[in-house]
């Protein structure tokens, strides 16, 4: 399953990965609400 538009986010801090809408654009761990870095950017 891979859908256009889909991006996962993989928070440096818990190490919880989860996947938003390319446009939400979320900026902080829905898990432990640290700042986040994508998964796909180094």
């Amino acid at each position: 399953m891979c859908e256009t538009g889909i991006i996962q986010y993989k928070c440096k801090d818990c190490g919880l990965s989860f996947w938003v809408k390319k446009e939400d654009d979320p900026r902080f761990c829905p898990f432990c609400e640290s700042a986040l870095i994508a998964a796909g950017e180094e």
